[in-house]
C-alpha cells in the first residue's frame, strides 16, 4: 500500500488513476522491476518539489534508485526505500 500512497501523492490522482497506481502492480513488481523502480524514481522527484523540507532525504532515496539502474534491480531495496519514505513522513 505504501507504493500506492507514493504514486497517488506524487501524481495527484486516485488509486487506479493510472495503470501502475495500485498495489497489484507493485505486488507483481518482480515481473517488471525496472519499470516499477522508474515509476518510484519519477514519483520521488515530483515529491521533492512538493516537500522541500524533505529534499535531502528524497535525494538519498532517489540516489539509491538511480544506483539500482546502474547495478541491477532489487525488490528488497525497493521495499526499503518505500518504507523509509513512509517512516520519514514523505508519504502517508
Amino acid at each position: 500500500m505504501i507504493f500506492e500512497h507514493l504514486m497517488c501523492e506524487a501524481f495527484d490522482c486516485q488509486r487506479g488513476g493510472y495503470f501502475f497506481i495500485n498495489a497489484d502492480h507493485y505486488d507483481g513488481a518482480t515481473n517488471h522491476l525496472e519499470e516499477t523502480a522508474s515509476f518510484m524514481l519519477c514519483a520521488l522527484i515530483l515529491l521533492k518539489k512538493k516537500k522541500v523540507d524533505k529534499a535531502e532525504l528524497i535525494n538519498e532515496l532517489t540516489d539509491k534508485l538511480f544506483d539500482m539502474h546502474q547495478n541491477g534491480y532489487n525488490l528488497s531495496l525497493m521495499n526499503e526505500i518505500l518504507q523509509k519514505a513512509f517512516d520519514n513522513h514523505i508519504i502517508y
